[in-house]
């Protein structure tokens, strides 16, 4: 994973794409309707979209976070152009595809529990594992629309026909091969770690998270857990519940997910949540009043004082 640090120092953030500055956003609405416009499609620029002149909408989040993972504005004209290609091409159903071309596209990916029905099997997706109580996994191919999970989601008929084990197995292999653009140290004393990347799995490395901190951090044991936002599709937040610095790990990462949250492409989640023993439990939030929120879990408040006492 290429490591590298962003600087939007000396610029307002953008009031849509917040963790842009204002020229950056502008920036890359103007080369997405000039991409647009040598594709033939003729559009108005809006906050978050391109709307064209046929009344077709052109979601500009998914070209934001590849621009942003991207680094270096020099690299974006050739960015945009890829995404805005991918958002004129329709991605592939699972009727589509070989078994073979199933395989090494698959992947798993982590979506908010809202975001489909309260009855999944009525919705075919009675597979899906729930991973916190708000989140779930489940099986997709890639895509790029900024609704739903980005990319055609497995349905119970797609997955028993193609045999459960083995899409599954493909899919975590294909999840673990994902890469990830940047590693970022956005606050070295509470050792919070921001990964990024165009790739719309990033968040979704929370199912491999033990590969994850073995990159990132190397080997190492962690006891009492590790604290995680997967605020939108393309980022994913961490640190180790190791020191007194907890507290305030916590508190910034709760604000964190709520801003990239509001402002990223594809939201997944606002809260804060607590990994330990391959467990994931959502702990902490924003309230409506701007207050840190922490949600009523004995064993994570005992560590919290256990570990703020040294």
């Amino acid at each position: 994973m290429a490591l590298f640090v962003r600087n939007t120092a000396g610029g307002s953030p953008d009031a849509t794409f917040r963790a842009m500055t204002r020229d950056e956003a502008d920036l890359v609405r103007r080369l997405a309707a000039e991409a647009l416009a040598r594709a033939g499609r003729r559009t108005i620029v809006n906050p978050d979209h391109l709307a064209g002149t046929d009344g077709t909408l052109y979601p500009l989040r998914p070209v934001v976070a590849a621009c942003r993972a991207a680094g270096p504005r020099l690299r974006w004209r050739r960015v945009v152009e890829r995404e805005v290609a991918a958002l004129l091409a329709p991605p592939a159903g699972p009727d589509e595809l070989s078994d073979e071309a199933l395989l090494a596209a698959v992947s798993l990916r982590v979506v908010p529990r809202g975001l489909v029905g309260a009855d999944l099997a009525a919705e075919g997706l009675a597979y899906a594992r729930p991973v916190a109580d708000d989140l779930l996994e489940v099986l997709v191919l890639p895509g790029t629309s900024d609704e739903g999970p980005a990319g055609p989601v497995l349905r119970d008929a797609d997955v028993e026909r193609r045999g459960a084990a083995r899409l599954h197995r493909a899919a975590l292999e294909n999840l673990l091969r994902d890469p990830v653009d940047g590693v970022t140290r956005l606050r070295r004393r509470e050792e919070v770690v921001l990964l990024s990347g165009a790739s719309p799995l990033v968040a979704s490395k929370v199912l491999v998270l033990r590969d994850v901190l073995q990159r990132v951090h190397g080997e190492r044991r962690y006891p009492d857990g590790v604290l995680v936002a997967v605020p939108d599709r393309h980022d994913l937040l961490l640190h180790p519940v190791d020191g007194p610095d907890a507290r305030e790990a916590l508190a910034v990462m709760a604000d964190l997910a709520v801003r990239y949250h509001a402002s990223g492409a594809g939201p997944v989640s606002p809260a804060v949540y607590w990994w330990r023993d391959d467990s994931l439990r959502r702990i902490a939030g924003i309230g409506a009043d701007g207050s840190l929120r922490l949600v009523d879990d004995g064993p994570f408040i005992e560590v919290l004082e256990r570990v703020g006492a040294r």
